[in-house]
């Protein structure tokens, strides 16, 4: 692996402990969608993130079981 997708491997890590920082803490037991969860990122953490990487991020989380999904929010809390 090359230094360059090191260093993007790392980012998305990253980026991906923050946004459970973001759940847990913030949105633990309720619905939530992510246009909320792209906010509470972007004041938390005072940087952009695209609503289709949180979108793609949280179905996936949805789809391993971490969070429950209804038509228009995501609940739960990541372990």
């Amino acid at each position: 692996m090359d230094s360059a997708q090191n260093g993007a491997e790392t980012f998305l890590n990253s980026q991906n402990m923050k946004k459970r920082l973001i759940i847990n803490k913030h949105l633990p037991t309720v619905w939530f969608s992510s246009r909320e969860e792209q906010s509470i990122y972007e004041k938390e953490f005072k940087e952009f993130i695209r609503l289709s990487t949180v979108s793609s991020n949280l179905s996936r989380t949805v789809d391993r079981g971490f969070l429950m999904k209804n038509r228009a929010a995501v609940a739960g809390t990541i372990e």
